[in-house]
């Protein structure tokens, strides 16, 4: 099951389409939650343990026990004590907000593009038993999507850094290891060997493209 805490959800109507999140079998999969009051925070908590994903918008505004939107302290008190229950669970947590820089490695994603992919999400969910982040961050073709985004990111560390460092960047050698599905040493070994410059390992980089 996914849990999703969207006090703008009904906004969404104006941008996506997201009736579908109503039915069959999407309503069985995951929940909707568009205005929690206070009040609702201790029985929300204790279905925590039935989710398999916990996701949540930056800004998500609370409300008293009348329905009136709690000041910003208490709000933010009250937010980020609901989080902390849910890392305490070790709940897979997404946060996502308009404004918000897209970063897989941190699980925050733009708003839009949450509910761009979510259905696909929900999809690969549904079909095979198991939550695949990588589907809300770069769609149905993520293994490809993954790929290209890797490959722009390690030639822009590539060019930051000497060949001799290469080794030493963690982000260079889990890139390496993505892309070429061997070990990044060994990669990095054999680009020494045949004193490749810069611009030979960005040629490298780039027939895995093809």
């Amino acid at each position: 099951m996914i849990i999703i805490l969207d006090d703008t959800f009904t906004e969404r109507h104006k941008f996506h389409e997201v009736d579908y999140l109503q039915q069959t079998p999407y309503a069985e999969v995951c929940t909707i939650h568009t205005k929690i009051k206070t009040t609702d925070l201790g029985s929300l908590v204790k279905t925590l343990g039935q989710y398999s994903l916990f996701c949540y918008h930056k800004t998500l505004q609370l409300s008293d026990a009348q329905g009136k939107p709690l000041n910003n302290e208490n709000n933010l008190r009250n937010r980020d004590n609901l989080v902390k229950k849910v890392q305490d669970l070790k709940i897979p947590i997404i946060e996502f907000s308009r404004g918000l820089e897209t970063r897989f490695e941190n699980k925050q994603i733009n708003k839009d593009l949450f509910y761009t992919h979510l259905q696909v999400l929900l999809d690969y969910f549904i079909n095979h038993q198991q939550i695949e982040l990588k589907t809300l961050f770069w769609g149905a073709d993520f293994e490809n999507e993954e790929k290209m985004t890797q490959i722009k990111d390690l030639m822009t560390q590539v060019r930051l850094e000497s060949l001799e460092t290469l080794q030493e960047n963690n982000t260079i050698l889990q890139s390496i290891a993505l892309i070429y599905k061997k070990d990044a040493i060994e990669i990095i070994e054999a680009w020494k060997t045949k004193q490749f410059s810069k611009s030979d390992i960005i040629k490298e980089i780039n027939q895995q493209i093809r």
